[in-house]
């Protein structure tokens, strides 16, 4: 289960200006026109992935940091109770290039 009384913070810190709950919300908004384009994609991984992608954002971070640092608190806040975390790791990592 997603614990948002953790990511809700996350997405309100001061410093974001592009990652935040807007960006979160827009891309939620996408996930029916991504079901109708990749139909093997499983909904509730996306939506995971959706929203831990960008959970930890360091403006200043080297390519790829965030998204690594993002994976492993979805690890910490998710697994192991959830079986489909190697997919939905691979869709975070995968956000460092668009």
């Amino acid at each position: 289960m997603i614990d948002f009384s953790k990511l809700v913070p996350l997405y309100l810190e001061p410093h974001r200006h592009y990652h935040n709950l807007q960006h979160i919300h827009a891309m939620l908004r996408m996930v029916p026109e991504i079901k109708e384009h990749c139909k093997l994609v499983d909904s509730y991984k996306l939506i995971r992935a959706i929203w831990y992608h960008d959970c930890y954002y360091d403006p200043l971070a080297t390519h790829g940091f965030n998204e690594d640092m993002s994976a492993e608190l979805y690890v910490t806040h998710c697994e192991p109770d959830y079986s489909g975390g190697p997919d939905v790791i691979a869709m975070i990592e995968a956000s460092a290039h668009h």
